[in-house]
């Protein structure tokens, strides 16, 4: 909402300078060609001189033609056009030729404070000269009673003259025979010349100021477009903004005029009919691309053709032809394409698009200003020009959207030219990442086949050299136990290598665990009982503990693979009974942990053996592939695997030993304490 303040921001300065801009003006009138301005603050104010002016239809006065006393004339309202006076009820055409005449008194105080006045000219149409006290102060173009020996010039003009106590007298001579307006139609102020000096270097800086406003909008979205060829309607406001330009140059105090004074002047006139319809052209277009989903798709293009071809018909015809067609120029064609184009700013604010409601407040101020103008060219009211005030106002909120949106694309730009390198140095580091893995992985891989021909050697060795002794006779003696070395040779072999598939396995995620929900004590209690004759077998002490029970009433559930828990639960097992004396003990203890604000419940099962023990320095090396003690003989895979399948189970496998007092291997998993009531529902 903060581009709807500035918006309203600008509205209120071009409206207050657009009320300002002409002075302080004094309230008096013209009554039947005098008036009385004794009590015209003159220093202060300037004068609207509109009222009765004697006037002569198709006469060229000078001043010597007015001392013939007896000379008539009538009165006639100024300003105001050709075409609403009558003589003898007859109305007067726009083309033509008149003398105007006006008397105005000025005190002697007003002279001596300032004899030097000016009289400020915007429109005639279409050329005059002027006479003040008897002299020719000048005008515009050349006055002539027919078409062939009357030149059409009409922009702005200040006219200085010396003043006199009393009266003072004003006589403008006007022809028309280029334009459907004629006469003296805008008004013609009267003050000092400092006063009317100001008014005039205001209204021509105002309008300056507004049409460098223009170009320089024009200019920005023009090379917005050069160097994003996507964006359509940066072309075409850019093309909007040009064509408002041309207009407010050669309208309002026609600068284009001073800059350019040999201008035709039917040129002009055509270049404001065509710089309004191209403008109205591209308008219709660049709503039409803003808010596609509103707009319909024909009807830029109806109205477009429509100004396409009155275009034509101007620049094929002379001012006094296409200025009468005005209109329907106006309102069958211009005033629809802004209608049209208020429609769709009303339909998009209400769908809440972005940036509708202050482009919709814009182009209401703009639809104000451009029906003031279209009521006054049609001479319907008699304020004056005013739509380059109303366009700056509206094209302000479209560029302050626009630039919005370009300012919001950069800044996703941004944020995804940072997204992108956050990416590229997390890529950079999963690389290396990857990268150190791949080489760890050779190593590994490396390693690998050396320990698996260091491993595989020494069965294969035995079994080679078994199998030649017998082939050649050597063994004669005992053949069955050294056959049978052979086979245990070959189980070792077999063995080792199932054990290293299945931790490569496990290492590479190959593996599908049967997770199940097992009750934990009866789980632990029946591998007791089910590994209980192998430990006896051995003439080892074997028996089940509970450390830290849970009441009768609770049950503890884990999930678990029980296939691999169990194969855990055999390998450390194993490793207890190979090491421990005959004679002695190996415990099985199940510890309970129970949850607690920071930690979850947990199961730890000890397999304690008082067998020969492991050095301190060995606890964390036994866990890795190939490790083994210097009194172990085996794979060296067991306890790998063991490891990988807990950590599967989000549960850790650890030792405590010391060499000659036996080890503690533990596992931990994660349980669940569910109370009986709980159960049964």
């Amino acid at each position: 909402m903060k581009w709807l303040h500035i918006a309203l921001i600008v509205a209120f300065f071009m409206i207050s300078a657009f009320y300002s801009n002409d002075h302080a003006k004094a309230e008096a009138t013209v009554q039947k060609g005098v008036i009385d301005l004794h009590t015209w603050d003159s220093l202060n104010e300037t004068i609207d001189l509109r009222g009765e002016w004697e006037f002569y239809w198709e006469e060229l006065l000078e001043p010597s033609d007015f001392d013939d006393a007896s000379r008539s004339s009538q009165y006639v309202h100024v300003p105001d056009l050709w075409a609403t006076y009558s003589i003898a009820g007859a109305p007067l055409s726009s083309q033509g030729y008149a003398t105007y005449r006006l008397t105005f008194i000025l005190s002697n105080e007003q002279i001596e404070t300032n004899s030097t006045f000016g009289l400020y000219f915007k429109r005639v149409e279409t050329s005059y000269r002027v006479w003040i006290n008897g002299e020719e102060k000048g005008g515009n173009g050349t006055v002539g009673t027919t078409l062939d020996d009357t030149t059409p010039r009409n922009y702005p003009q200040v006219i200085y003259f010396e003043a006199q106590p009393g009266n003072n007298e004003l006589i403008i001579q006007v022809s028309n025979f280029h334009h459907r307006h004629g006469g003296m139609w805008e008004r013609l102020h009267l003050g000092t010349a400092e006063t009317i000096t100001y008014i005039r270097t205001v209204n021509v800086a105002m309008q300056s100021f507004v049409n460098g406003l223009f170009i320089m909008m024009a200019i920005y979205f023009m090379f917005i477009y050069f160097f994003r060829k996507r964006e359509k309607t940066s072309l075409i406001f850019s093309f909007l903004c040009f064509f408002i330009s041309i207009r407010i140059n050669i309208l309002g105090e026609s600068t284009a005029l001073y800059l350019f004074p040999h201008l035709h002047w039917e040129w002009v006139s055509k270049m404001e009919y065509l710089s309004v319809a191209f403008a109205a052209i591209m308008l219709v277009f660049f709503i039409h691309y803003e808010y596609p989903k509103e707009s319909n798709r024909f009807i830029p293009i109806i109205i477009s053709i429509m100004l396409l071809i009155f275009s034509i018909f101007v620049l094929s015809t002379p001012a006094i032809i296409f200025t009468n067609y005005i209109f329907m120029f106006t309102w069958f064609m211009l005033f629809p394409a802004i209608l049209y184009t208020l429609y769709i700013y009303i339909v998009s604010a209400i769908r809440k698009r972005k940036g509708s409601i202050s482009n919709a407040i814009g182009f209401a101020f703009f639809f104000l200003f451009a029906l003031n103008d279209i009521l006054f060219y049609n001479d319907i009211i008699n304020t004056g020009d005013y739509l380059s005030y109303g366009l700056l106002i509206f094209l302000f909120t479209q560029s302050i959207n626009l630039s919005s949106r370009f300012s919001k694309a950069l800044n996703d730009a941004e944020q995804l030219s940072n997204k992108l390198r956050q990416s590229n140095e997390r890529l950079e580091v999963k690389v290396e990442e990857r990268t150190a893995k791949l080489k760890q992985a050779e190593m590994f891989r490396t390693q690998l086949l050396s320990n698996i021909s260091h491993e595989l050697g020494t069965p294969i060795t035995s079994i080679k050299g078994y199998s030649k002794a017998l082939r050649d006779g050597i063994i004669t003696q005992n053949a069955p136990k050294y056959a049978n070395r052979i086979y245990e040779r070959t189980i070792l072999l077999e063995r080792l290598i199932d054990d290293l598939v299945e931790l490569t396995k496990l290492e590479t995620r190959q593996i599908d665990f049967q997770f199940k929900i097992t009750d934990a004590r009866s789980f632990f209690k029946l591998l007791f009982e089910k590994y209980e004759w192998e430990v006896l077998e051995k003439d080892l002490h074997f028996s089940f503990e509970e450390s830290n029970p849970f009441p009768s009433t609770q049950h503890a559930e884990m999930v678990i693979d029980p296939f691999r828990i169990e194969q855990v639960y055999s390998n450390l097992l194993t490793n207890a009974i190979k090491f421990s004396p005959v004679g002695e003990a190996i415990r099985v203890i199940l510890e309970w942990q129970h949850p607690s604000p920071t930690k979850a419940g947990q199961v730890i099962l000890h397999i304690v053996d008082s067998g020969i023990g492991i050095d301190p320095s060995e606890h964390e090396l036994i866990f890795k592939r190939f490790y083994q003690t210097k009194k172990e003989k085996g794979s060296g895979l067991g306890l790998a695997i063991s490891k990988e399948i807990v950590d599967y189970h989000e549960g850790e496998l650890h030792v405590n030993s010391e060499l000659n007092k036996g080890s503690d291997f533990y596992f931990s998993l994660p349980v669940q304490f569910i109370n009986e009531e709980e159960k049964r529902e």
